[in-house]
């Protein structure tokens, strides 16, 4: 249990980061190599390099900072995302556009399935998968988040189960830290 006055500090904080990460992806999606290399260190790329051109899911909760995490990693490797369209056309296309400007990166309307995931994670490209969306009932369980019911999808299993992939953690922490590519996990 936190005191109010610590809850409130912890939510200011939170706030701070989130409209820092709403600014700083114009800087990913727009900037060049050199800007986002300087702007974001990653720490940890060993864990993924015995995988390199195998079956690999990249695991990246949806933090402040997704675009940092996924945007530096794409520089060190080809890899594939899926994302949702957003209310507005012309973000949608910005935001894929955005998204896709590396080694040859390739984005999955969600709405599409899983279909082209599984190819692209048989071919070896790595899969960079934000597995906390509310997909509706038929793809996700609830399960207690900080004492919260909320949405997490089954698919990463199925995906493991269908490709054979490993999972890679992928972490963006708050700066000054990192993007941390973490130590596989077995599922």
């Amino acid at each position: 249990h936190l005191w109010p006055a610590q809850r409130a500090a912890i939510g200011r904080e939170h706030f701070r980061c989130f409209v820092r990460s709403f600014f700083e992806r114009f800087i990913f999606w727009f900037g060049d190599e050199a800007r986002i290399r300087a702007l974001v260190a990653l720490d940890g790329l060993e864990h993924f390099e015995p995988w390199r051109g195998r079956p690999v899911i990249l695991l990246a909760p949806h933090f402040c900072g997704i675009d940092a995490g996924g945007i530096r990693f794409q520089l060190e490797s080809p890899f594939a995302s899926m994302y949702a369209n957003q209310k507005s056309r012309l973000l949608t296309e910005v935001m894929t556009r955005g998204r896709s400007r590396f080694n040859g990166a390739r984005m999955f309307l969600r709405n599409d399935g899983l279909r082209p995931a599984v190819r692209a994670i048989r071919e070896g490209v790595p899969f960079y998968f934000l597995p906390d969306m509310d997909l509706g009932p038929r793809d996700a369980v609830f399960v207690p988040f900080f004492g919260v019911p909320a949405a997490t999808v089954t698919s990463v299993a199925r995906l493991c189960a269908l490709t054979g992939a490993v999972v890679i953690p992928v972490v963006k922490s708050p700066d000054p830290e990192p993007v941390l590519v973490l130590p596989p996990v077995g599922y």
